[in-house]
């Protein structure tokens, strides 16, 4: 049948429809395909820009920096802090979104990069995004919520003028949609600026000044400081000393293979450079052209590099850094007392352990005794050193020294208005917590006691029945060291060990000389002292505690993120013949200096444990001891 003109008319507009519709469709974004998740472990969010709009991507990176934890010096409260943060989200533990923030040049980008090189291989995961494209977090985080990795979100060098659309969107994900959307994705940013948005003297104008002296902060200042509020862990970063820099100027050319008569000779080049004239300003060090050889160039250099070196000191000395006395009340069932923080001052309605800072002339231990009866109105009777450790508030840098108080006069009582409570080390339900009390809660939940296993001296079976009487009298955390025994016989050994550990509730650590299988199948691995000095990183277990004899043990403990340390011998020991003791003064020099609990060692017993307290110990580590003094009580500290 011959086709009628409207029938060709309308199968020629098809034709051309289809045409038309097939060249639009050229033109529109093309959907990204699925992102190649095998193929690398870092990706970066790309916008491909077409003609009626864009589409973002993730494409994968190839080549990654091959710095490690062990590259980064000078920043090790930094680089601890942000390795267990990221550890802790590794193993699906809470962890916060981090802002880094400081000096350019200080390693701020690089640590991020060497958590990804360090949990890359337990699933860790990175995706770069640049400032301008933050508004497509959502998709991001959509895009990869049900992968089983674990995803941080990288932005570099962040900062924010008036009226940028990715500050909403970055604002709107660190609010909560991060953790409703999905619990496998963090925002880690960097940032010279705290506040990640300029602050103009304009804005102070906005303050009303009332007649009661009460100010109320513009609302154009409130939005601004709100975004960096949002990032719950802030890592402040400090330019270095010229010798620290130097010491990684070093380090860098002794990777690169440079001969040691280099080191010498660029360290030398950059500190004593003739024609440099070298100007120490607050922090910071410049160095800068000088003019050529005359006398008196010289000697005004000479008087700037003095003067430089004065007010540099000088800066150090004026440092904002706080002293804090703190006080860990501990109730005769071991519960701990905590206080809230009244409306009105920084961190209103967070928990934190009762003191105060330290006047001008008070020791820690007077200045401690009058903020409890101040704050309490208790009279300490004895008190113990425990801890020093050092944390940076936006507001304020400070160091707490904590001690133990065990003896009072008088019923703690709310003083200032505050509310109190008192909680069990197991189970403090309290929150939130002031950052710096944090690591407090894991240090008070370590025993006293631990006991390190002597089968190799007693043999197994008087070994095992030792160790039952002593899980029977408290003892919660034993470790299994005993070089040179058998293999078969270590075997089973361990097993029946790690049995009764586990009937008693007690923790089994196991020494760094035996496999590393048998500390993944307990609760953690104890680090011997080359153990300590030859780790990159924390090893990835529960508990980690090492053995250290001297000052520079003990920096690489705390450096590492050691939960524990023994230190010793504090007395002879028949183990050890003829290596020097420490004694009590010694040990209680080298505790203060930790910052991580430590436990005395050496020739140790049960009448020891008042003297071990004294001088700074968390606790007493015995080895034949064990078998026979804790066997019948232990002591209420």
């Amino acid at each position: 049948m011959p086709t009628t003109a409207p029938e060709a008319n309308l199968a020629e507009l098809l034709v051309r429809a289809q045409s038309l519709i097939e060249r639009v469709e050229a033109l529109l974004p093309t959907p990204p395909g699925a992102p190649e998740w095998d193929s690398a472990v870092a990706f970066r969010w790309r916008r491909r820009r077409q003609v009626f709009g864009s589409v973002g991507a993730l494409e994968p990176v190839r080549s990654l920096a091959s710095i490690g934890l062990g590259d980064l010096h000078n920043i090790d409260e930094q680089k601890f802090l942000v390795e267990r943060n990221t550890r802790q989200f590794v193993d699906s533990l809470p962890a916060n979104n981090v802002l880094l923030t400081g000096s350019r040049g200080t390693g701020k980008s690089s640590l991020i990069k060497a958590c990804l090189n360090e949990y890359h291989s337990r699933g860790l995961r990175l995706i770069e995004v640049d400032k301008d494209d933050l508004v497509d977090l959502p998709d991001i985080v959509a895009l990869v919520a049900d992968r089983p990795e674990r995803f941080v979100v990288f932005c570099d060098d962040l900062s924010f003028e008036e009226g940028e659309p990715g500050y909403k969107a970055l604002k709107t994900i660190l609010d909560g949609s991060i953790s409703a959307q999905s619990d496998n994705v963090l925002v880690y940013a960097t940032s010279n600026r705290r506040h990640l948005m300029p602050e103009y003297m304009r804005e102070n104008l906005e303050a009303k000044h009332q007649s009661d002296g009460e100010i109320h902060p513009g609302e154009t200042v409130e939005e601004k400081i709100s975004l960096s509020e949002r990032f719950g862990l802030w890592v402040a970063f400090y330019p270095f000393r010229q010798d620290d820099y130097l010491a990684v100027v070093e380090h860098w050319l002794a990777s690169f293979g440079c001969a040691e008569a280099d080191h010498r000779g660029a360290r030398r080049c950059a500190a004593l450079r003739p024609r440099a004239g070298i100007a120490l300003r607050t922090c910071r060090l410049a160095v800068r052209e000088g003019p050529r050889g005359a006398r008196a160039g010289r000697t005004r250099r000479k008087r700037a590099a003095r003067a430089g070196r004065t007010r540099f000191r000088r800066a150090l000395t004026r440092s904002t850094m706080l002293e804090v006395a703190v006080g860990v009340v501990v109730r005769a069932d071991g519960a701990v007392l905590f206080g809230q923080r009244r409306a009105g001052k920084p961190y209103a309605g967070w928990w934190e352990f009762p003191g105060g800072k330290v006047e001008i002339g008070e020791t820690i231990e007077q200045a401690l005794a009058r903020e409890l009866h101040e704050e309490l109105g208790i009279d300490v009777q004895r008190s113990f050193a425990w801890m020093v450790r050092e944390h940076v508030y936006p507001h304020a840098h400070v160091r707490l020294s904590f001690r133990r108080v065990v003896e009072w006069s008088g019923a703690p009582r709310a003083r200032e208005g505050q509310t109190l409570a008192w909680r069990h080390p197991a189970a403090i339900d309290l929150a939130p917590l002031l950052p710096a009390a944090i690591p407090v809660i894991g240090w008070l939940r370590l025993p006293q006691w631990l006991a390190i296993s002597s089968a190799l001296q007693l043999g197994d079976d008087e070994f095992l029945a030792a160790l039952r009487r002593a899980l029977a009298a408290g003892v919660r955390l034993v470790q299994l060291r005993e070089p040179g025994i058998a293999s078969d016989r270590l075997e089973r050994l361990w097993r029946e060990t790690r049995t009764l550990c586990r009937r008693a509730g007690a923790a089994l650590v196991v020494n760094g000389a035996h496999p590393p299988s048998y500390a993944a199948a307990c609760d953690g691995v104890h680090l011997r002292s080359a153990d300590l000095h030859a780790c990159v990183s924390r090893p990835p277990v529960r508990l980690v505690g090492a053995s250290c004899h001297e000052a520079r043990d003990l920096a690489r403990a705390r450096a590492l993120g050691a939960d524990y340390v023994v230190l010793g011998p504090v007395k002879p020991t028949l183990s050890h013949p003829g290596a020097p003791a420490l004694g009590w003064d010694r040990f209680a020099s080298l505790a203060a200096q930790s910052h991580v609990p430590v436990f005395a060692l050496g020739g140790l017993t049960e009448a020891d444990a008042q003297a071990a307290c004294a001088a700074g110990a968390h606790g007493v580590a015995m080895l034949r001891g064990a078998s026979r003094d804790l066997a019948s009580r232990l002591p209420v500290w």
